[in-house]
């Protein structure tokens, strides 16, 4: 039933299909990005976006990030040791994916402080009402022409890092738009941060509930 679901085009995960008329006339640049990625475009555009991006997701590359990502956590467990009381998110969950998502995109170590206030504006807004979307939307704009600039400044000097490998990916002289790897960019963000933070804070709840 899920294979047929999946496969079904009544069913889609591309939100501009389930709005009469599609898409306005007008749609914000960072709207445009979000509605075009990877998780809310169907085949045959996701499948062209997957094949890409798994360019940048080689086996070599993904066994380099395991390792640093232990040594980060291994880092990060070591500034804690001793102390009676410790806030594991602030010292250790949040920071944790910041900093890998940081060497993993190349952002210069003098430009990580401004990325990471980037990042938690992005993630961390008013709870609700307009002023959640106004707030929203300027976070969203302010992050979209920081990663226009990071992806400007690894075309001009590359490095060996992850966004640099996306924006040499190629398949059949096609390539990713600027647009495409902001995307990109953004779902790394939303997906490795929060769902990591997430993951270690409810998980050492349940190691401690289940301590008898």
């Amino acid at each position: 039933d899920i294979v047929n679901a999946l496969k079904d085009p009544r069913l889609s995960s591309n939100l501009m299909k389930l709005r009469s008329g599609g898409r306005p006339r007008w749609f914000p640049r960072s709207f445009r990005i979000l509605s075009n990625s990877m998780v809310t475009t169907d085949d045959p555009d996701h499948a062209r976006l997957k094949t890409l991006v798994h360019k940048g997701f080689t086996p070599s590359r993904v066994e380099h990030m395991a390792v640093r990502v232990q040594e980060i956590a291994d880092e990060l467990l070591a500034k804690l040791e001793g102390r009676e009381v410790v806030d594991l998110l602030a010292e250790f969950a949040l920071v944790l994916p910041m900093t890998v998502i940081s060497e993993m995109l190349g952002v210069p170590v003098k430009e990580r402080a401004k990325f990471r206030k980037f990042m938690l504006h992005l993630l961390d807004g008013p709870p609700s009402g307009l002023g959640r979307l106004i707030t929203g939307l300027y976070n969203n704009v302010r992050m979209i022409r920081y990663l226009d600039g990071l992806i400007d400044l690894r075309r001009r000097e590359p490095d060996d890092g992850l966004i640099t490998a996306l924006v040499g990916a190629e398949q059949s002289g096609d390539r990713l738009t600027q647009d495409e790897l902001v995307g990109m960019v953004f779902l790394l963000l939303l997906a490795g941060h929060e769902t990591t933070v997430n993951l270690i804070g409810n998980g050492m709840m349940a190691l401690m509930d289940d301590r008898g």
